[in-house]
């Protein structure tokens, strides 16, 4: 008997990376696991995984229903890409699965999503809102995953805390805020594609226990085997920086809104239950911080 198909939509960024991984890794056994992409070349590492077949496909062209049609898929999951409108195209991905009799859909939302009245400035709020809008109007059934600060995000602070021994942002150092892995966004996301009914039209907000950025510096110091500053450094430097790094400006407002946010000590930053509701999911636990920059220590160490 022919095992049923999962389709990853936008499976060359790291998240659709970490959801192929992780269904090759668990499920690969139970699914057959269909990356789309419409950069197939930069998903090239996935398809020698177990049960990984990465496909040219834009979800946001005319023939993107034709191409995935063939596959008799059960579950997929929308990557939301990285565009200062991606409503839009999420919904565009969501009604042609729902037209080749693809039963339920997971999509990526951020954890201001669900704010409102004078909470919701995040800039990030608007653009996932009409996200998980236009998901729950297609009539599918639906996950959404609430993500709060990646892990990965530390990566902008590489540079200075390999020459500088510092690692930055504009944030207070006290101030406490939830994060995730990628790696567990991707594990829950598998979790969900190879079990679509029993999360069926749930909201989640995905993380692993609150830290500090001073938690942040002694992870580094820690893992590093030498110590790293925390540098607070005012908005406008910061968003200079972003600026200079040729972020795109909505990026720009979005990170600079959060933690300004996370400086406000605004409650949707921590989330108390997110452990919880991701190990409910996963039967795992999700790395702490101190756990994912030990796993990437070799990205941050000294340049001799």
């Amino acid at each position: 008997m022919a095992k049923p198909v999962a389709l990853v939509l936008g499976s060359s960024g790291q998240v659709g990376k970490a959801i192929v991984c992780s269904l090759s890794e668990s499920y690969s056994d139970k699914v057959d696991i269909k990356a789309c992409t419409r950069h197939p070349d930069k998903a090239s590492d996935l398809a020698s995984l177990p049960s990984v077949e990465v496909i040219a496909a834009d979800m946001g062209t005319s023939t993107f229903d034709e191409i995935i049609k063939r596959f008799n898929a059960v579950s997929a999951c929308i990557v939301t890409p990285g565009h200062e409108n991606p409503a839009p195209i999420v919904a565009a991905a969501a009604k042609a699965c729902k037209s080749v009799g693809v039963k339920s859909v997971c999509v990526f939302s951020d954890i201001s999503a669900a704010l409102t009245g004078e909470s919701a400035t995040v800039v990030l709020t608007s653009m996932f809102r009409d996200v998980e809008d236009a998901v729950k109007d297609v009539g599918v059934a639906y996950t959404i995953f609430r993500l709060p600060f990646f892990f990965e995000n530390l990566y902008y602070s590489a540079e200075r805390i390999t020459a500088n021994s510092e690692v930055f942002s504009p944030a207070r150092p006290d101030a406490p805020f939830t994060g995730i892995a990628v790696t567990d966004i991707g594990k829950a996301a598998a979790a969900v594609l190879v079990n679509p009914s029993a999360h069926a039209n749930k909201i989640y907000n995905l993380g692993s226990n609150a830290q500090t950025f001073d938690d942040i510096a002694n992870a580094f110091t820690q893992s590093l085997e030498r110590k790293i500053e925390y540098v607070k450094v005012p908005y406008e430097k910061f968003k200079q920086f972003c600026v200079d790094t040729c972020w795109p400006e909505w990026t720009i407002d979005g990170v600079v809104g959060y933690f300004k946010a996370v400086d406000r000590g605004s409650s949707h930053v921590v989330d108390t239950s997110a452990v919880a509701t991701y190990t409910s999911i996963t039967g795992l636990e999700p790395l702490t911080v101190q756990q994912w920059v030990t796993q990437q220590a070799d990205v941050f160490k000294e340049r001799k």
